[in-house]
């Protein structure tokens, strides 16, 4: 891919205009395809990763923030050869590229757990985290998973995506008993479905579309901090992507574990 869109167009709009989706999507299949080393890595080789990842990128771009992507298990290549990240590809002219990707395994610790003890004390650093909802309500870490150990004003962000798959439709009791788990650790979640039911272009604009509202969130945090006008402990916006038994098997996305298998071996 060589970088085919312009850094006028790339965020000329609050969300991404089609040809961005277009080339993210092109991303997203060419990884997914990939033999090279690179694919070992989650956050390339899985699909649910990898989706996450051109879409987190997209919006830490537009923000000129880079992350740092999460996950628990390693995957035993040098931090290096994890390649550059998304938005290196897909921008042409680009003053701030091409950046490498930054990936960081957390085992055996939790994944929202390092995210969280890497933003500690840095303000400018943003640490996406993800991991199944298994993960999130481990008992063992969950009070490291608290987003009350953030402090919005001295420390970064530390952005925590909970996969959820479902083998039927939830009932509104299930979803509710989450909402409320998250809550008292201190998130506001955003809740995707990947249902299998819509085409791959509004899947990739409704996610874009959440990361806008969330990264808006976060800013606004961020700024009531810096106003000292917070009168009390924020609720950090989560997201939460639900997925199906049918976007799983189309997207070769094994459920039923604490992390989603690539589907290449190791």
């Amino acid at each position: 891919m060589n970088a085919p869109i312009s850094s006028w167009v790339t965020h000329a709009g609050r969300e991404p205009a089609d040809i961005v989706i277009r080339e993210m999507d092109a991303w997203w299949r060419q990884v997914r395809e990939s033999r090279g080393q690179a694919a070992l890595c989650r956050w390339r080789g899985s699909p649910l990763h990898s989706l996450v990842l051109v879409h987190v990128d997209r919006a830490a771009h537009k923000r000129r923030h880079q992350p740092t992507f999460v996950c628990k298990k390693p995957c035993g290549i040098a931090v290096e050869d994890h390649g550059t990240t998304p938005m290196s590809s897909i921008v042409r002219d680009d003053p701030y590229g091409p950046q490498r990707l930054r990936v960081a395994h957390s085992d055996p610790d939790s994944a929202l757990g390092h995210a969280i003890a890497m933003v500690k004390r840095e303000e400018g650093t943003l640490a996406v985290a993800l991991a199944s909802e298994a993960e999130f309500d481990d008992p063992d870490f969950f009070d490291l998973h608290r987003a009350s150990l953030v402090d919005p004003l001295r420390d970064g962000v530390a952005l925590a995506i909970i996969h959820v798959p479902l083998e039927a439709p939830e009932s509104q009791d299930d979803a509710m008993a989450r909402e409320d788990l998250m809550r008292a650790a201190g998130y506001a979640t955003y809740t995707i479905d990947l249902d299998g039911e819509e085409d791959d272009h509004a899947m990739h604009r409704h996610l874009a579309g959440m990361l806008e509202d969330v990264f808006d969130e976060v800013a606004g945090i961020k700024a009531d901090a810096a106003a000292r006008i917070l009168m009390s402990a924020p609720l950090w916006p989560a997201v939460v992507i639900r997925t199906s038994p049918a976007w799983r098997r189309d997207h070769h996305v094994p459920a039923g574990t604490d992390e989603i298998p690539v589907t290449r071996n190791h």
